[in-house]
């Protein structure tokens, strides 16, 4: 009899919640409840999807609910922008970037988004979920510093202890954007700053390793053949994760290349749990 009580209970939350998430999203938006790793929004088909927790708490509801429907608002639909956003750098970026400036505005929006987001987020971060564990966070890739500075109401980290001089500029117009065309700009931005902090780095391997071949004293003069291994200038710094929307972060992103664009989730370790899905039109929270 008690589990009967208490799967009507369950029930009733969940349509109350898909209720109120099509009253602030402000459209009759479809809401399911999917046994996924985090939430979700599809931008392109307009279907919210929220995890099935054991003991999801209400703060945790809210988070998940709150942050997609910020993305049902403010992320544009339109599958050529999200493409062109998404070619221009990676579709990690795009959603890391852009779920600052969703969540921004959903407690902007949504006041009392601002309790359960602060609560949440920090039940995350104390339940390991952005992967952080024992690192060092200064220590981590860019992007997901980026990623958990922000998810992480900001005030929890100080800003100089996790970022270097060179990239606090990036750091402050992240929470100053406003359009998603300064999204897909600053994602941009980041991501060939990354490239090429990078393909620097490649060099100076390179430079020690040639210097040490000529200070190395030779036991023979016979050439042994060329030996470099070229590393990949790919980007390393792309995370993955995020419950993106983690929002992070955002799950959705398990559409297919129809356009659908990730969200933060909250993404874990650090990394976009968005970016869990191989499609470019949602949002991972």
């Amino acid at each position: 009899m008690q589990t009967d009580t208490n799967n009507v209970k369950i029930l009733h939350t969940k349509n109350a919640k898909s209720l109120l998430a099509k009253l602030m999203a402000e459209e009759n938006i479809t809401v399911q409840h999917k046994q996924v790793e985090t939430a979700s929004f599809d931008v392109i088909r307009r279907i919210l999807t929220v995890p099935i927790w054991k003991d999801m708490g209400p703060d945790m509801y809210d988070l998940f609910m709150g942050h997609e429907v910020g993305h049902a608002l403010w992320t544009p639909s339109d599958f050529d922008v999200l493409e062109d956003a998404i070619v221009r750098s990676n579709k990690d970026f795009v959603n890391v970037v852009e779920d600052a400036r969703i969540e921004k505005f959903a407690k902007k929006k949504f006041p009392g988004l601002k309790g359960p987001f602060y609560r949440a987020y920090n039940k995350l971060v104390e339940d390991n979920f952005f992967g952080i564990g024992d690192k060092n966070l200064a220590d981590m890739s860019f992007l997901d510093r980026l990623n958990i500075f922000y998810k992480s109401a900001m005030n929890n980290y100080d800003a100089a202890n996790i970022f270097s001089d060179e990239e606090m500029p990036y750091v402050d117009r992240m929470g100053g954007t406003e359009t998603f065309a300064e999204v897909a700009d600053l994602s941009e931005e980041i991501y060939n700053y990354l490239k090429e902090s990078q393909k620097e780095r490649e060099e100076n391997q390179l430079g020690n390793i040639a210097g040490m071949m000529i200070n190395s004293p030779q036991k023979s003069t016979e050439s042994s053949g060329e030996g470099e291994s070229q590393e990949s200038v790919e980007d390393s710094d792309q995370s993955q994760s995020a419950p993106t929307d983690g929002e992070g972060e955002e799950e959705s992103t398990e559409s297919s290349s129809e356009g659908e664009e990730e969200s933060t989730e909250s993404s874990g370790e650090g990394e976009e749990e968005s970016t869990e899905s191989s499609g470019e039109g949602e949002e991972e929270s």
